[in-house]
């Protein structure tokens, strides 16, 4: 069983930090964005930039409501030890509300776990989207260049 609980505890820790990673470098793209993007004019070819960018702050809102959703489902966990030991203060040690309880905290902690999983699974769609958004952009770059030239 501790093995179990020791992959469980390496998959979440490596998911944290998949989500901290992507929410870093969506932040680092809006920054390199901004930074190649100074001085210039608005064009319609910086469309796909500009839709890059809002991917990415989309991917950065994601990963931080993931984080947070994590947060409480792991207070929610808590919360079901305490009803399970007698200790809460609504339910106390009557078994039908300590039930009544834990069955709640497990419909609200499924909620909130495929609420994480769909947050999860989104930022990294609009970090990916946001990628090939700059690529599009750049290349349409190189395009009009090579078509001036």
């Amino acid at each position: 069983m501790s093995e179990k609980i020791e992959l469980y505890k390496q998959h979440t820790q490596k998911q944290e930090n998949f989500t901290y990673y992507l929410i870093a470098l969506s932040v680092a793209a809006i920054g390199y964005a901004a930074h190649q993007t100074h001085g210039r004019g608005f064009a319609w070819s910086m469309v796909p930039l500009g839709l890059a960018v809002l991917f990415w702050a989309g991917s950065v809102i994601l990963g931080l409501r993931f984080l947070k959703t994590v947060i409480v489902v792991i207070y929610k966990n808590i919360q079901q030890f305490v009803v399970a030991e007698g200790n809460d203060e609504l339910a106390g040690s009557d078994p039908i509300k300590m039930d009544i309880g834990n069955r709640i905290l497990k419909e609200l902690i499924d909620k909130d776990v495929n609420t994480a999983n769909l947050l999860y699974l989104w930022q990294g769609r609009l970090f990916y989207g946001g990628m090939i958004l700059y690529f599009i952009w750049h290349l349409y770059g190189m395009y009009l260049v090579t078509m001036e030239g």
